[in-house]
């Protein structure tokens, strides 16, 4: 499998629970594997980032085609 096919864009308005999952679960898996909780905060911090950075891309490029 290819990464672009590995990559699944997610639309922002219709799955924002996925992604609250998604961010949650890799923040458990970050903390069981012994990161401290600073860590753990920072690694939230840049998923939030990444998530609004995509959402903003998505809407962006859904607006051109529009």
């Amino acid at each position: 499998m290819k990464k672009t096919e590995s990559f699944k864009l997610i639309h922002p308005f219709k799955d924002n629970i996925e992604i609250e999952q998604k961010r949650k679960q890799l923040i458990r898996s970050a903390m069981i594997k012994g990161l401290n909780n600073p860590q753990t905060l920072k690694i939230s911090e840049e998923l939030d980032a990444a998530i609004l950075l995509m959402v903003k891309k998505c809407t962006s490029s859904q607006l051109k085609t529009e």
